[in-house]
């Protein structure tokens, strides 16, 4: 006669128990995770963008304008939102079709975009400093027209560790952590 295989009550009830107290533990863990990549990709997509602007400029010898872009979806290139501050909806990098260092009503031109960047996740914020950039202007070389800060924060989260971007008047771009408040 052989011997029954398999695992008693008891066995079993003792392991979902175990993986239960692992899943307690491991939960706010995975959210954390979640959280901080979400967070690391909002940062450095802007970060990116606003070094591919700066870069482009110096290559191409051209005024490149970094803009919020507009989220009406359309099936033609990406547009810039006009008088917006509102850097959650993406970014448009663009050539300057007259070369003013200005957004000029009717850019970009299709030729004209460079790259876009897509919409931070929601419940993030982009909060731009002076207040009311809708673009960036980097001109041929290097040097944008104006300092600019960039704060990513978790809305309604005090305890979330944000990002921070500079964009200072030499053309030097930087990315750091951030205590939002």
């Amino acid at each position: 006669m052989s011997a029954q295989r398999g695992f008693t009550l008891l066995e079993l009830i003792i392991v979902i128990a175990i993986a239960a107290v692992l899943m307690t533990i491991a939960v706010p863990g995975m959210r954390s995770f979640l959280l901080a990549n979400e967070r690391s990709e909002a940062s450095t997509s802007l970060y990116g963008g606003l070094v591919e602007a700066r870069s482009e400029a110096i290559a191409r010898n051209w005024s490149i304008l970094l803009c919020a872009r507009d989220p009406t979806p359309t099936n033609t290139s990406p547009k810039c939102q006009a008088n917006s501050s509102d850097w959650t909806r993406g970014w448009v990098l663009l050539r300057d079709a007259n070369n003013n260092g200005v957004l000029d009503s009717g850019e970009p031109a299709a030729t004209d975009v460079i790259a876009a960047g897509d919409p931070t996740d929601t419940g993030f914020t982009i909060s731009p400093l002076p207040a009311t950039p809708s673009y960036i202007n980097f001109q041929s070389t290097g040097r944008p027209s104006t300092a600019t800060t960039f704060t990513l924060c978790k809305t309604g989260d005090n305890t979330f560790q944000g990002r921070i971007i500079y964009v200072d008047l030499s053309g030097h771009i930087s990315l750091a952590a951030y205590t939002c408040s």
